[in-house]
């Protein structure tokens, strides 16, 4: 297209301005009308203080110019400041007021005078915000989206609700001390890296659209979801022989999602113990022992070290339990008997079997279904 006929695009309007005068030493301030337009001050504040002027300002502005005049003045140098103030109908404005020293060549000490210019920039601190604003939520719904990602795999993988697949991310971040948003990436990305769901699963899944299919087909909607109660291991707390060793007793999977309701329950017994009594951890009834439930029980082995009271883990031969970091920092033992005894030997899972039998502590590299240590 010919440059003559392209068309012509709008030249945009010159922000209001106007020009301003700081005489230092006198604290007085003289606006031009262009200038008292810019910053709403009345006719009667065309010589103001510097008091007078940082009244109308929002109070944080007020002292940054302050600061930024003293400064300028001290080392002879510009001055500038963003300020905000009210438009006198509710609303505010923003406006950038600039200055230079005007006491002429030569002059030396403290200035004693600038001449400056204030511009109207609302339009552009808006502009700036709207975009900051629609950054924001963009990266919110991102947000929103993985962790609903991410509770769709716990959801499948434990058996849970919506609800309770929020609150283990959430209990999760907590105790690992990392962002919700960023967990759920690294789950979303565990299942995008080829996550192998057993046969069963994918069965099952496989059975629930085409049935589905079929009752929308029919005519008769879609099935119903089946309610989902979210998995908690079975805890109790008994106190055998003299009453003053506390026994957890616990069966079923600690995984994470039952993690928060065992972390509960051992924080519970750790409370009851009394030193120098220990408190037991009777996980013999427990099939599978995952990697945030060895997480819980050395979190309260340092607590229990701490106050006093030795944390003793009971393990089950067929336990399934992989030898994860921490895991042989604690006291194991084969049975509830060897470990309330008051001089339980070993002081970690490392330890050699004994020739006493039970009250032996477990030699992990003795148990059996556990993979082989190097």
């Amino acid at each position: 297209m010919d440059a003559a006929h392209e068309p012509q695009r709008a030249t945009p309007a010159p922000a209001p301005a106007g020009a301003f005068s700081v005489e230092v030493v006198e604290d007085r301030w003289r606006w031009s009308p262009a200038a008292r337009a810019v910053l709403r001050l009345p006719p009667e504040e065309a010589v103001s203080t510097t008091e007078r002027l940082c009244a109308h300002l929002q109070p944080r502005d007020a002292q940054r110019l302050r600061d930024e005049l003293t400064a300028a003045a001290c080392g002879r140098g510009p001055f500038g400041a963003l300020v905000s103030f009210d438009d006198g109908r509710g609303g505010r404005r923003w406006a950038a007021l600039t200055g230079r020293p005007a006491d002429g060549r030569g002059a030396r000490g403290p200035v004693r005078t600038f001449g400056g210019q204030v511009v109207d920039v609302t339009g552009d601190v808006l502009r700036e915000v709207s975009e900051v604003a629609a950054v924001h939520l963009r990266t919110a719904l991102e947000s929103r989206q993985v962790i609903d990602q991410a509770k769709g795999a716990l959801m499948l993988v434990y058996g849970t609700g919506a609800e309770e697949a929020f609150e283990l991310l959430r209990w999760c971040s907590q105790q690992r001390n990392v962002k919700l948003a960023v967990l759920a990436e690294r789950v979303v990305a565990l299942c995008r890296s080829g996550l192998e769901l057993p046969g069963n699963v994918r069965t099952r899944l496989d059975d629930v659209l085409q049935t589905t299919f079929t009752r929308q087909a029919g005519g008769e909607g879609p099935a119903p979801a089946a309610a989902h109660a979210e998995p908690v291991p079975d805890v109790a707390v008994s106190w055998p022989g003299d009453g003053r060793v506390p026994v957890l007793r616990v069966s079923g999977d600690v995984d994470l999602a039952s993690a928060p309701a065992f972390s509960a329950a051992v924080a519970g017994a750790v409370e009851e113990a009394e030193p120098p009594h220990p408190v037991v951890v009777d996980l013999s009834e427990v099939g599978y022992l995952g990697s945030v439930g060895v997480s819980v029980l050395t979190s309260a082995h340092r607590r229990c070290e701490r106050g006093g009271t030795p944390l003793r883990v009971v393990l089950g031969t067929r336990t399934d339990v992989l030898d994860f970091p921490g895991l042989r920092s604690l006291r194991l033992h084969r049975d509830v008997a060897s470990a309330t005894a008051p001089d339980a030997p070993g002081e970690g899972a490392d330890a050699a079997t004994g020739a006493d039998g039970g009250a032996a502590p477990v030699d992990l590299r003795a148990r059996e279904g556990s993979p082989a240590l190097g």
